[in-house]
Parts: structure tokens; C-alpha cells; sequence
């Protein structure tokens, strides 16, 4: 098992967008958390990469540019 593994499936919950508006965070705090867990999904490697895709069609271009910069850390991993 790679270190991180277990929490893949939490953190692609927490990427989606609908997930963070119906717990009740604010708008501004969603944004704010899923580009931070783009960020560290991109340490988990090709599992990650399909939801990462999605978020490149998220409504916030901050969610957008960090699902950008994750599949790319993911691709210069696999190199």
C-alpha cells in the first residue's frame, strides 16, 4: 500500500464541488479547500488523475488552474 492511499477516496469527495456546498461551507471556503485537495491529490499518482480531469471543467478558475498544475506534477512523475 502507498503511503496516502486510503484518503484517495475521501479527497476526490471532498474535489467535487457539490459536495462542499451541501456541508455547508461557504463558497469562498469550498474554493479555497479544492484547490487544496487537487494539490494533494497530485501526490497520489495516476488514481487521482480522472477526477482531477473533471475538475479542469470545475466553475472556479482557481479550482481549474490547480487540477491543471496537479496532472501536471502527476505527468512529470511518471516522466
Amino acid at each position: 500500500m502507498k503511503l496516502g492511499e486510503p484518503a484517495v477516496g475521501s479527497l476526490i469527495e471532498a474535489l467535487e464541488e457539490k459536495y462542499n456546498i451541501n456541508s455547508g461551507l461557504a463558497i469562498k471556503e469550498s474554493v479555497t479547500v479544492r484547490g487544496s485537495v487537487a494539490e494533494a491529490l497530485s501526490n497520489m499518482g495516476e488514481e487521482a488523475a480522472g477526477p482531477l480531469v473533471k475538475a479542469l471543467e470545475d466553475k472556479n478558475k482557481y479550482v481549474r488552474e490547480a487540477a491543471k498544475t496537479a496532472l501536471e506534477k502527476i505527468r512529470a512523475k511518471k516522466g
